[in-house]
């Protein structure tokens, strides 16, 4: 299988030509493609004596996923903006949590924050202002974020706020 390896910022990127057959290496969801870059950094890790960060790509699978990401992220901050109310996504992974937080943290007017504990990790965007309408002191957003985080996401989940799926 033909692969082109690249030096991103903080990264090592094999982009594997695979052809039609990217799918079977992708898998559903990317599972298989998570489980062959899991397998590549540690025998990496090992070879180099450190942690490595290697992402694996096929048919350009991640650049698609971050491309979705980022547009799912962009939704749920304008659905928060109109209904005032938190919104979650599905229980999503590390790197696809990350994607959601790096997508929203230049809004200034949602924060985002993960919930849950271990594999299924959700994010919860949130609008950064009371629900009354007045603001909090305007001194820093995300340290506002944090104080009405819990507030709002008691009310999320009690509330029924939205969870929304990623193909």
């Amino acid at each position: 299988v033909p692969c082109e390896v690249s030096i991103a910022k903080d990264r090592v990127r094999a982009s594997l030509d695979c052809g039609d057959a990217a799918g079977l290496l992708v898998g559903r969801e990317g599972q298989t493609l998570a489980s062959v870059q899991y397998l590549a950094t540690r025998i990496r890790a090992r070879d180099l004596g450190g942690a490595v960060r290697l992402q694996v790509d096929a048919g350009n699978y991640r650049e698609k996923q971050d491309d979705r990401l980022k547009e799912l992220a962009e939704s749920l901050a304008e659905r928060v903006k109109r209904s005032r109310r938190p919104q979650m996504t599905r229980p999503l992974s590390a790197y696809q949590r990350r994607m959601v937080h790096l997508a929203l943290e230049a809004d200034p007017e949602v924060g985002t924050r993960s919930k849950g504990e271990g594999a299924p990790r959700r994010v919860m965007i949130f609008l950064l202002t009371k629900h009354d309408g007045v603001s909090a002191p305007a001194k820093n957003p995300k340290e506002r974020a944090a104080a009405l985080f819990e507030q709002e996401s008691d009310s999320c989940l009690a509330d029924g706020g939205s969870s929304l799926l990623i193909d």
